[in-house]
């Protein structure tokens, strides 16, 4: 199951990097640069970019894994860099993505984030994640996409715009 994991968070990282072509875009304005479904163009997007990987930062072990697995990991196979974001509350970078989006501003800093519940109901509720990425990428056959654990989120449907990590 780790490399399962393994596999679905670095095919997410991929995704977010192709999404933000100066490391802290929008999907709106750089999603034309690859095609979701063909996924040597999302590989090809992704070579050089930096991701803003914004997550709780709260346990030490959490983050060296982060760091020294996916980070390396992306680093070595991918020529990503990982940028992890620590942050005390989720709600801290939901909130800053939405007031980016009030300012209108392009190119926020977030690129991927580690959100559930209602974090996650707020974002789609703002129409601010990403759509039909969950499924299409190379690992989520490896996914019970049927598990109500996995395609539910607090009772409310993930809708291809989360996947597990």
């Amino acid at each position: 199951m780790k490399k399962i994991i393994f596999l679905v968070t670095v095919l997410a990282l991929l995704l977010a990097a192709c999404l933000s072509p100066s490391g802290g875009g929008s999907p709106a304005q750089s999603s034309s640069e690859f095609d979701i479904n063909d996924w040597d163009s999302v590989l090809a997007a992704a070579k050089g970019q930096t991701v803003n990987w914004y997550m709780w930062g709260g346990s030490d072990s959490i983050n060296a894994y982060v760091d020294n697995f996916y980070g390396t990991a992306l680093k070595e196979r991918y020529d990503i860099t990982l940028n992890r974001v620590p942050v005390a509350d989720a709600a801290d970078y939901v909130n800053q993505v939405l007031s980016e989006k009030e300012a209108g501003v392009v190119e926020g800093a977030v690129d991927l984030m580690w959100i559930n519940g209602e974090n996650f109901y707020t974002l789609k509720q703002a129409d601010m994640l990403y759509k039909d990425w969950a499924q299409v990428i190379p690992n989520a056959k490896f996914v019970n996409w049927e598990n109500p654990a996995i395609n539910l989120d607090f009772g409310r449907p993930v809708d291809n715009m989360e996947s597990p990590w």
